[in-house]
């Protein structure tokens, strides 16, 4: 079974370059993958209701992609008929070879339209299952039982929404500088110290939170990875993402620690002797 199903494969092998082609342009989805849109366009939003919001904002988006590609392509079509009744007609080669010309251009607008059309299909399809997987699970109910569908029209709800969204917003990107550089940006603090003094407080304390939580786990993930290190253990799940990154194959050895470190450590440490032996002298 498992032989039969390695020989229902593709072996590029026996392609030709017309047939990688061929795959390029129709084996190859182009369209904006569920994870992407899941964690990256609605995810960016932070909050549960703009995540839901941002969605909104997608499929809106997508559905006015859909039509209007749908009526270029009803365009392309009529195009296509009058040109097609204009070679009929046509008497001389010249006229004929132009209006050749103008309908090959046309049936690749259409193919690219009918390929844009169905891209865009499965990225609403895509977002319509985000929304429900919102609006179904735990995020999809506020911590007082409104669901979040309810919040779009209640104005009061929505501004409510909308303060925590910054608070939270802001002392997310405040955390990511405190993280990389050990301060807030003048940015970012800039931009916190426009709210309210309750807002201000409510954001910093978030932004230590998170910093010394997700300080205190890096430093604890790295001791443990440290630990594999000395045992000479590369974790299977991350040797070869690690790969895929970029590193050098010796980074992710089980003997990286083994003699040649050892050695080079050697050479560094009668190097560093050697210079605090001169300049003391």
């Amino acid at each position: 079974m498992e032989n039969d199903m390695k020989d229902d494969g593709i072996v590029i092998e026996n392609m030709t370059d017309t047939d990688l082609i061929e795959f390029a342009n129709n084996k190859v989805d182009g369209s904006v993958p569920k994870f992407k849109l899941k964690h990256f366009v609605g995810g960016s939003l932070i909050t549960p209701f703009h995540h839901l919001k941002q969605l909104m904002l997608e499929l809106r988006i997508r559905q006015d992609s859909f039509l209007h590609i749908e009526w270029e392509i009803k365009r392309k079509e009529l195009e296509e008929l009058v040109e097609r009744e204009k070679l009929a007609n046509a008497t001389n080669d010249i006229e004929k070879k132009y209006i050749e010309i103008d309908l090959m251009q046309i049936v690749k607008d259409k193919k690219r339209h009918t390929e844009s059309q169905e891209g865009a299909l499965r990225e609403k399809d895509r977002i319509l299952e985000c929304i429900r997987e919102i609006c179904d699970g735990p995020q999809g109910t506020l911590p007082d039982g409104t669901k979040l569908m309810d919040v779009f029209g209640n104005k009061e709800l929505e501004e409510e929404l909308e303060r925590q969204h910054w608070v939270t917003r802001l002392a997310k990107q405040a955390s990511m500088e405190m993280l990389a550089y050990g301060k807030i940006g003048t940015g970012n603090m800039d931009a916190i110290a426009m709210m309210a003094p309750k807002e201000i407080d409510e954001c910093l304390k978030l932004t230590s939170d998170y910093v010394v939580r997700v300080g205190t786990g890096m430093g604890l993930l790295t001791e443990k990875s440290i630990n594999d290190l000395k045992l000479g253990y590369v974790p299977p799940e991350n040797k070869e993402k690690m790969e895929q990154m970029g590193i050098s194959k010796e980074f992710i050895s089980e003997k990286m620690l083994e003699s040649d470190v050892d050695k080079n450590n050697t050479l560094i440490n009668n190097k560093y002797k050697d210079l605090k032996d001169n300049s003391d002298g």
